[in-house]
C-alpha cells in the first residue's frame, strides 16, 4: 500500500473532509472502472457527487501518462507514476506520433515500442515502469501478467508474417524505381508503399513497428548504388521516400536516438536525452511529422543516424555505417527485451 503521504496533493489551505475522502478513494482504486466499480457496491452512500471532480483528474492524470510513454517522455512518466502508481495496472488506447492507436498499460506500451536500454548501467521506459510496478502488492506477479498479454503464444508468427508482407512491399517498390525511366517519379509505386505501412487498426500485442524493415531498405540501397546511377533521380527516390518514409514510423525512443546520433549512441555511450531535435540541426523536429512542409521525413530527406537530416543521396560507405549502427543498436534492444520479458523472440538476421 502507498504511504498516506502519496493520497493527498499539496495544498495551500486546509482541505474538507470531502476533499480530502475523495483523493484518497480515487488514489487509492487506481482507475475510474475501478471507483465506478466501488460506488457500485456501496449503493447506499452518496459517492458520486463527492468523487465526480477527482474521477475527471484521474482519468486526465491516466491518459496523460500513457502519452507520455509513447511518445517517449521518460521523466514526466515517472513524475505522474510517483504520484499514483497503481495508475500503472489500467490499460487504454493512446495514439502515438506516427497515427497508430495502441492499446495497454504503460508497461506493455512501452514493451510494444522497445523503449528498454541500451547500455547496462542506464534505465529506460520499461525498466523505470517494471521498477515502479514491483513495489505494488504481487508486482512480480502482475509485471508477468502484462508481459505476457503483450507478448502471448503466437505472436513470433505473427510478427513473422508482418515482417515478409513489408519486404514484400519493400521490394516491389525498389523494383519499379529499378524499372522506370529515369526521371520517372513512381508516384503511384510509392503511395502503394505508403499505403502498406500506413498504420491499420488497433495494436493491442507485440511490437509496434518492424525495425528490420529499415535495414533490409539499407541493404537495398548500397546493393543498386551503383546500378541506378550514383547520384541519380533513382537513387534521391530511394533515399528519401522509400528510406525516410520508413523513418516515419520509427517509435519515439529510436527516433531519439536518430536525433541524439545512432552511432553516437552506439560506438561512444551517450544516453538518450530524450528529445526530438536533431543535434546538428536544431532548427528541425523528427516529431510531430510534417510541421515544416519544406522539410518533410519521407519526401524531402531521410535520416543518416549522426544526428542531422540528409537531404542528399548518401554514399554507399556513409549508408553502410548507418546500417551497422542501426542493426546494432536493433539486436541489443531485441536481446534486452529476451532478458526482461523471459520469452523466446525471433532471432534478427542481420
Amino acid at each position: 500500500m502507498a504511504s498516506s503521504s502519496s493520497f493527498f496533493p499539496r495544498v495551500t489551505s486546509v482541505p474538507s473532509l470531502k476533499e480530502l475522502v475523495a483523493t484518497h478513494l480515487t488514489n487509492q482504486l487506481g482507475s475510474v472502472s475501478a471507483v465506478k466499480e466501488f460506488i457500485s457496491e456501496n449503493a447506499n452512500i452518496a459517492f458520486e457527487p463527492m468523487l465526480e471532480g477527482q474521477l475527471e483528474r484521474l482519468q486526465s492524470q491516466f491518459k496523460k501518462l500513457l502519452e507520455h510513454v509513447v511518445l517517449g517522455n521518460q521523466k514526466e512518466a515517472e513524475d505522474i507514476i510517483k504520484e499514483n502508481p497503481n495508475l500503472l495496472l489500467y490499460k487504454r488506447t493512446v495514439v502515438d506520433y506516427s497515427g497508430r492507436i495502441i492499446e495497454g498499460t504503460a508497461l506493455q506500451i512501452a514493451l510494444g515500442a522497445e523503449d528498454v536500454r541500451f547500455h547496462d548501467d542506464e534505465v529506460a521506459m520499461v525498466e523505470m515502469i517494471m521498477r515502479h510496478l514491483k513495489k505494488l502488492p504481487d508486482g512480480e506477479l502482475k509485471i508477468q501478467k502484462q508481459i505476457q498479454q503483450q507478448f502471448p503464444e503466437g505472436w513470433e508468427i505473427k510478427e513473422n508474417e508482418r515482417a515478409q508482407n513489408d519486404l514484400t512491399a519493400l521490394n516491389k517498390v525498389i523494383k519499379t524505381i529499378s524499372d522506370a525511366q529515369p526521371n520517372d517519379d513512381c508516384e503511384a509505386a510509392l503511395e502503394e508503399f505508403r499505403n502498406h505501412l500506413k498504420p491499420k487498426g488497433v495494436i493491442t500485442t507485440g511490437k509496434h513497428f518492424n525495425a528490420q524493415l529499415l535495414v533490409e531498405a539499407y541493404k537495398l540501397y548500397i546493393k543498386n548504388y551503383d546500378s541506378f546511377g550514383g547520384k541519380s533521380a533513382k537513387n534521391k527516390l530511394v533515399w528519401r521516400k522509400v528510406i525516410g518514409y520508413i523513418q516515419r514510423f520509427l517509435p519515439a525512443n529510436y527516433a531519439q536516438a536518430f536525433c541524439r546520433g545512432v552511432h553516437s549512441v552506439v560506438l561512444h555511450g551517450e544516453r538518450l536525452n530524450r528529445s526530438l531535435k536533431f543535434r546538428f540541426d536544431n532548427d528541425v523536429s523528427f516529431f510531430p511529422l510534417d510541421t515544416n512542409s519544406d522539410k518533410r521525413l519521407g519526401f524531402n530527406f531521410a535520416l543518416r543516424g549522426c544526428g542531422e537530416k540528409g537531404k542528399r543521396n548518401a554514399t554507399p560507405a556513409m549508408v553502410s555505417l548507418c546500417l551497422k549502427d542501426y542493426a546494432n543498436l536493433i539486436e541489443k534492444k531485441t536481446l534486452r527485451l529476451q532478458e526482461l520479458c523471459k520469452v523466446q523472440k525471433f532471432r534478427l538476421t542481420i
